[in-house]
C-alpha cells in the first residue's frame, strides 16, 4: 500500500508552513516565538537546555521568565500538556540521542530539528523501519534526507497552536506581561523586540533574522541595548566595528589610518577618536553613507519606508524607540 503524504511528512516541509502563513496573510514566523512573549516557547527552550542542546536563557533573565509564565493562564495544568523529551545517552556528550520531543513549539523545533512540528519520535526497530525507508527510495530522497529518522511527525503552523489563539487575541494581556526590558508598549505602533540568541528582530507584525556576525545585527543589538538615547554616526560606526571593516574593503589611506588607530587606542580613547573623526569630512562621509544604508536596508526588510521614524529616529546620528 502506497503511504500518503500527510501519514508522515509534508515534502519541502519549510514550504508547506511558508505558504500557510501566505494563505493565512499572517507573517511568515509566529510574532510570538521567543521565551520572552510565549509559554510553550519558554518550555521548549528549557527542556533543550536541560539537555544540553542550546545554551538557553541567563540566569537574571530566566528568574523572572519562570515566576511570568509559572502564573501565566496558559501554563499547562495537564502533565499530557507539558513540553517533553526522552533520550538516550548522556546530555552535552557524543553518546547523547533524542529519541522524541512531544508538545514542543513548531517554531524551535524546526530551528533544532529542521521540520515545523510539536511532536517527533525517530525510527527505533526495524518494524517501524522498513516501510519508510521503501517510500523513500521511490521518492529518490538524499541518505541524508530527515525522513529516514522518523516514524513519527506531527506537524504544526503557529496559527494552530493555542498559545498563540490566546496571545493573539490577549493585546492587553500581553504587553501586560512582557517585562519592560522586552518589550515596551506605545499607543499606535508594536515595539521592537529582539531575540540575539536567535538574531530575530520583530517589529510592527514583522520579524526578520539578522545573522550574529552582520553588521546590520550589531547596529539592532547596539540601539537596541541603549533605546531613547541618540548616538552619533561615527560612535555607531566605531562600536559596530565598521569603520575596520570598511578599512579592509576600501584603501582610502585615511580611514585605513583611522582604523588602526580606534585599534591600538581602544575603547578607552572612543570618544577622543569620535571627536578626532567627526571633523574630517574625507573620513566621516563615507561612514555616515554605510551606517544610512545598513539602517535603510533593515527598515527595507521591515516594510518600513526610507523616512519613516516610527523605529529609528535620524538626528545627525540614530536613535531606536522602544
Amino acid at each position: 500500500m502506497e503511504m500518503k503524504k500527510n501519514d508522515y511528512w509534508y515534502e519541502d516541509d519549510d514550504n508547506w508552513y511558508y505558504e500557510k502563513s501566505r494563505e493565512l496573510k499572517l507573517s511568515k514566523n509566529c510574532p510570538f516565538s521567543s521565551p520572552q512573549l510565549c509559554p510553550r516557547y519558554y518550555e521548549s527552550v528549557k527542556i533543550l537546555q536541560n539537555v544540553k542542546l542550546v545554551k538557553g536563557i541567563g540566569s537574571k533573565i530566566d528568574k523572572k521568565l519562570a515566576q511570568k509564565w509559572e502564573e501565566h493562564p496558559m501554563k499547562p495544568c495537564m502533565q499530557e500538556e507539558e513540553s517533553g523529551i526522552s533520550f538516550e545517552g548522556d546530555p552535552g556528550t557524543s553518546s547523547y540521542k533524542t529519541l522524541s520531543i512531544s508538545n514542543f513549539c513548531p517554531e524551535l523545533t524546526f530551528k533544532q530539528f529542521g521540520i515545523f512540528a510539536s511532536s517527533l519520535a525517530r525510527l527505533t526497530d526495524i518494524i517501524d523501519t522498513e516501510p519508510i525507508p521503501n517510500y523513500v527510495k521511490r521518492m529518490k530522497a538524499d541518505k541524508d534526507d530527515w525522513k529516514w529518522e522518523y516514524h513519527r511527525v506531527d506537524h504544526q503552523h503557529y496559527s494552530d497552536c493555542k498559545e498563540y489563539l490566546w496571545l493573539s487575541s490577549h493585546e492587553t494581556a500581553i504587553q501586560k506581561t512582557i517585562y519592560p526590558e522586552v518589550l515596551k508598549p506605545t499607543e499606535k505602533e508594536q515595539n521592537p523586540c529582539f531575540d540575539k540568541e536567535s538574531g530575530k528582530f520583530m517589529f510592527n507584525g514583522k520579524t526578520i533574522k539578522l545573522g550574529k556576525g552582520d553588521l546590520k545585527y550589531k547596529i539592532v543589538e547596539f540601539l537596541y541595548d541603549n533605546p531613547k538615547k541618540m548616538f552619533p554616526y561615527v560612535e555607531i560606526a566605531v562600536t559596530i566595528g565598521l569603520i575596520e571593516k570598511m578599512a579592509t574593503e576600501i584603501t582610502d589611506p585615511g580611514l585605513m589610518e583611522a582604523a588602526h588607530k580606534l585599534k591600538k587606542e581602544g575603547n578607552e580613547a572612543m570618544a577622543k577618536a569620535i571627536a578626532r573623526l567627526g571633523t574630517q569630512n574625507a573620513i566621516s562621509v563615507p561612514i555616515i553613507k554605510r551606517v544610512n544604508q545598513l539602517v535603510f536596508d533593515i527598515k527595507k526588510s521591515l516594510n518600513l519606508p526610507n523616512k519613516d521614524e516610527s523605529l529609528f529616529v535620524c538626528n545627525k546620528g540614530y536613535m531606536m524607540k522602544r
